[in-house]
């Protein structure tokens, strides 16, 4: 007996309604799992080199997950110093910020006729209001001291038993399906590696150029910490397509303080937005086209989404799930359609370079291809 289509209609429309109840609620136990198995494929292949050098397989799980912590702690330890130095000239900052605060008081009171005692009154409201929320923001971070725990606590568990218990996990998922699936389930698991270690190693790599490229223009411009300024908009570029623009907010009110011109918070809106249009129109498409085949409205779709459920996590962690969502419509012939309208649409044209050779040749008139 055929299931009439509106009956269909309900029962899905009702799943995906538990299914993001499930992750809204879960969220606590959800995210830090979620993004253990993400970690887990990154360093399988580490792991398994520990253990063909014949070291048993609970210490090269061990040995994987220090590696990484020592290489996030050299990381932090960096970027930690970068910012004590820049704390070493909060005085000299902070005189050029009154000067800065004392024009901006001449300017109103000679310009718009505003009484010196109006704009004191209103600074120290704004003042009373930050502070306030300063406060309130320190009471949350002490009652989210434990939550970072719990989830740092599991995050590693997660990491160590996905990697550790990984044979007894495929052995279960292969007793799960019927063994007319097994080959699907099997290119399945084979393609998900695959997205998820090109989804993370090209998001480092366009990380590290795109920090690059804005450091090396800040240093060029002659702004001080290019480095710092440099190391924090690659870290902000896991944020798709907006990551760049955010980084460049700290240094142009640092170069619009601390400068002497305002050429120079100029010059960063430039750098930062010339960085922008390489990164979407050549950096992130040249990195990203043969590792995640997803197109810009899918992504953008679950941004938002990733973001209203699971916040900052949701954004860096939904799209390496899209992707996997997507190698599995594609395995199926009842849902295939939905896989094709996840990927880029430019993959339907035919396979194309989209190298920035390519794209520059085309743009001069040399690329005569149609």
């Amino acid at each position: 007996m055929r299931i009439p289509l509106y009956i269909r209609f309900v029962f899905i429309a009702l799943a995906i309604i538990i299914i993001f109840y499930a992750l809204v609620v879960a969220n606590f136990i959800l995210v830090p799992l979620a993004l253990g198995f993400l970690i887990a494929i990154l360093l399988l292949p580490v792991s398994r080199f520990f253990e063909n050098l014949g070291i048993a397989r609970l210490l090269a799980v061990i040995l994987s997950i220090l590696f990484v912590i020592i290489i996030l702690t050299l990381v932090s330890f960096g970027i930690g110093m970068l910012i004590r130095n820049l704390a070493q000239d909060i005085p000299q900052i902070g005189e050029k910020l009154l000067k800065v605060g004392n024009d901006l008081q001449s300017f109103f009171q000679e310009k718009l006729n505003v009484a010196p005692q109006l704009q004191f009154d209103y600074i120290r409201d704004s003042i009373g209001g930050i502070i306030q929320q300063g406060s309130d923001f320190f009471t949350d971070t002490l009652s989210a001291t434990a939550s970072v725990f719990t989830f740092g606590v599991i995050l590693l568990l997660s990491v160590f038993f996905f990697i550790y218990y990984r044979n007894f996990f495929l052995e279960f998922l292969y007793k799960v399906f019927p063994e007319s699936l097994h080959d699907k389930l099997s290119n399945l698991l084979s393609e998900t590696k695959k997205a998820v270690t090109g989804y993370i190693s090209g998001l480092l790599l366009m990380m590290l150029t795109v920090g690059t490229l804005n450091g090396l223009g800040l240093w060029i411009l002659g702004i001080d910490y290019a480095l710092l300024w440099g190391a924090l908009s690659g870290l902000l570029a896991v944020i798709p397509y907006i990551g760049v623009t955010i980084g460049g907010i700290l240094p142009m009110f640092y170069a619009l303080i601390a400068m002497d011109s305002l050429l120079y918070p100029l010059g960063v809106i430039g750098v930062f937005g010339f960085v922008q249009f390489l990164e979407g129109n050549f950096i992130t498409p040249n990195i990203m086209s043969n590792r995640v085949s997803l197109n810009p409205f899918a992504v953008i779709i679950a941004i938002f989404i990733g973001e209203s459920i699971w916040g900052i996590a949701g954004i860096i962690l939904f799209i390496p799930y899209l992707a996997i969502l997507k190698n599995v419509l594609d395995e199926f012939e009842s849902t295939k359609p939905f896989g094709f309208l996840l990927g880029n649409p430019s993959e339907t044209k035919g396979k194309k370079n989209n190298s920035l050779l390519k794209k520059f040749k085309k743009a001069i008139g040399f690329d005569k291809e149609k």
